[in-house]
């Protein structure tokens, strides 16, 4: 993999297929991601390290496969598959660290992973926020309550599985 193709992130704009008044970049969003992190570990205790590697790496494929909408995997499922499927080939372009946190999150196994796909979650929040404020309501109001609702399933995800985690959660 060389170093050059990972700049490729900055290029790929998130929400593509919709109305947006400002652009987000997938190289922007993972540092979002794992700045939540940070935020994350008062709440929880997990791997920080771990989880900002992780969250570095969580969307890399993309920069083979653009980034596919949230939306459009829902709607069409066989296009949801079909990215997956490539996203296990493109990987192996990647250094086996990468594969390695990589393969991780996708399975959704470990503290470290929740904790990342949580970040990724209020992340899409903060964006939908930021559309909203500055006046674009259509789109970004059905990610904010979709978000909202995935925060509450992905909070008792943790506290199901990694109940040690949990330091005393404060109000987002």
């Amino acid at each position: 993999m060389k170093l050059n193709n990972i700049y490729r992130l900055k290029h790929i704009i998130r929400y593509a297929n919709v109305q947006r008044v400002s652009n987000e970049n997938v190289a922007e969003h993972s540092f979002f991601v794992s700045a939540n992190i940070l935020e994350l570990a008062k709440d929880y205790n997990f791997d920080v390290g771990k989880a900002v590697l992780m969250s570095t790496v969580h969307d890399m494929p993309e920069i083979y496969l653009d980034d596919i909408s949230h939306a459009i995997k829902s709607e069409f499922p066989t296009i949801a598959k079909a990215h997956k499927d490539a996203e296990e080939v493109v990987i192996k372009k990647f250094s086996p660290l990468v594969q390695e946190l990589f393969a991780e999150y996708e399975k959704q196994d470990t503290v470290e992973a929740l904790i990342v796909k949580l970040a990724d979650i209020y992340q899409c929040i903060q964006y939908a926020n930021h559309e909203i404020s500055l006046g674009n309501g259509g789109y970004m109001k059905e990610v904010l309550e979709g978000s909202t609702k995935l925060v509450k399933i992905q909070k008792e995800k943790i506290s199901k599985n990694y109940p040690e985690s949990i330091k005393g959660l404060s109000d987002d």
